[in-house]
């Protein structure tokens, strides 16, 4: 189950390639909108496949190795209705998929995940989504016995998320983030693989402050980005830094974008 709410919930951490030793080419090319590569190294990266404007396959390079493999499947109308991930998570073999169930007004409205055991697919649980004027405000996250077992409250200033805050069953807050962000387009809406403020915001993230109430007093990490961008207002060199644990600890890190 740590696995499926990892998947569901948290999956920004994915995008937080840490650290970097050798510094790919800072290509300033791009024919389309749509991102290939995200490096922190040549060994570090996410890279993206497609078939025309739909995402196909997304995959997770680290050290070189391939640490995580996503394929998507969609209708003959073009919409999602599979996501298959295969991952080595600390050298363990895991696999798992999701399904994508729509609404009247096409709006996705659940998903369910099956966790592989032994041969065969089992469910592990459900998560659903709500909309205010056609922007996510809420998902909720049941387990396989249909017990409420968590909630995110999304909350937005024009097309960018601003503040998410996520709850457990009992109604307390888990964690609460707050996002601020540049006026530049965000290459990473076309990643498909996880909702989050990093893929369902227009603009790209500049500050992100995460208040986690798990433990007591509350654990605060600041994380501040700056952005370099080619001619099309898109990013091609990200710097971070992070102040964790109300800056006890801090690091950098640089990531570069290529597209296709």
């Amino acid at each position: 189950m740590k696995r499926l709410i990892f998947i569901l919930l948290f999956p920004y951490l994915t995008l937080l390639l840490i650290g970097c030793n050798d510094n790919p080419t800072e290509s300033s090319t791009i024919i389309s909108k749509s991102i290939k590569k995200v490096l922190s190294s040549n060994e570090d990266f996410v890279k993206y496949y497609y078939r025309e404007s739909l995402l196909t396959k997304k995959e997770r390079f680290f050290l070189g190795e391939l640490e995580t493999s996503i394929t998507f499947t969609y209708d003959d109308k073009g919409k999602l209705i599979r996501q298959d991930e295969f991952s080595k998570a600390a050298g363990i073999p895991l696999s798992n998929y999701l399904t994508y169930e729509y609404s009247l007004n096409n709006l996705l409205f659940e998903t369910s995940v099956f966790l592989k055991k032994g041969d065969t697919y089992e469910f592990g649980g459900r998560t659903q989504f709500e909309y205010e004027s056609n922007k996510l405000v809420k998902s909720t996250f049941y387990d396989k016995n249909n017990e409420l077992r968590q909630y995110k409250i999304l909350k937005y200033d024009g097309e960018n998320i601003i503040e998410e805050a996520q709850y457990d069953g009992n109604n307390i807050l888990q964690y609460l983030q707050t996002f601020e962000y540049d006026d530049k387009l965000n290459p990473l809406t076309k990643d498909i693989s996880f909702i989050s403020a990093f893929t369902l915001s227009k603009n790209n993230i500049t500050k992100w402050t995460n208040a986690y109430y798990t433990v007591s007093p509350a654990n605060i990490n600041i994380s501040t980005s700056s952005y370099t961008y080619n001619y099309f207002g898109y990013p091609i060199k990200c710097v971070t830094v992070y102040n964790n644990n109300g800056g006890s600890s801090k690091n950098t890190s640089t990531s570069y974008y290529e597209y296709y």
